[in-house]
């Protein structure tokens, strides 16, 4: 019986040794997402770039000849900002339209659940696996995606009133990189995680359209 209770003991210490965060850096996510987009792949080849909530201020981190954006607001006059509530609403660009996705700020204002009426019964939608499909349907193939996000489990993550999605370093890895989980729930695509870390309180995650 003591045996029995050592081994229950060890197992859990081991599932928090390997659920802790890893607190790994990514501080040069500039450089490298500036490094991929002026690789040998995307030469010659008119890359565009989009920002999702990028305020009045659109970023191309991956320094795409062309940048667009998509924001809630509607009193921004750049013509190049498209308007859209993305817990709701599709991005509103067509298919594989972008080498480089990026959202800067953004994620963790997502809802992760949302229900609604529909007739006589209720329906639940998740917000963040119908963008993460959207963010997959805009890319082009071999396309990427950088999410930079404050991260569980700092507190500025929690603090803003207006922060509904935490985001932590297993969220990409389990639900859009091809596992199972994601799929559950109805993401459609499939990521490759191609580094992920922290700067500061900030986790930045570059994903791979697969």
């Amino acid at each position: 019986m003591i045996f029995k209770k050592i081994i229950y003991k060890i197992r859990g210490l081991l599932k928090v040794c390997i659920d802790s965060p890893q607190y790994k850096d990514f501080n040069d996510w500039q450089s490298v997402c500036s490094v991929l987009g002026e690789s040998s792949f995307w030469k010659n080849k008119n890359t565009k770039a989009l920002d999702l909530g990028c305020g009045d201020r659109i970023q191309n981190p991956f320094k795409a000849e062309k940048a667009y954006g998509v924001d809630l607001r509607n009193d921004l006059s750049n013509s190049l900002i498209k308007v859209a509530n993305l817990s709701t609403q599709p991005i509103p660009f067509a298919n594989e339209q972008f080498a480089f996705i990026s959202a800067f700020d953004f994620i963790e204002h997502v809802p992760r659940i949302l229900t609604g009426s529909s007739g006589s019964s209720l329906d639940t939608f998740f917000p963040f696996i119908n963008l993460m499909n959207e963010v997959h349907r805009c890319l082009q193939p071999n396309g990427y995606f950088l999410s930079r996000t404050p991260g569980y489990p700092f507190s500025i993550s929690f603090t803003d009133p207006t922060h509904v999605n935490h985001i932590d370093e297993y969220t990409f890895v389990n639900y859009f990189s091809g596992m199972l989980l994601g799929k559950t729930y109805g993401f459609k695509g499939e990521f490759e995680v191609v580094r992920q870390g922290w700067e500061g309180r900030y986790l930045i995650t570059l994903l791979k359209k697969v």
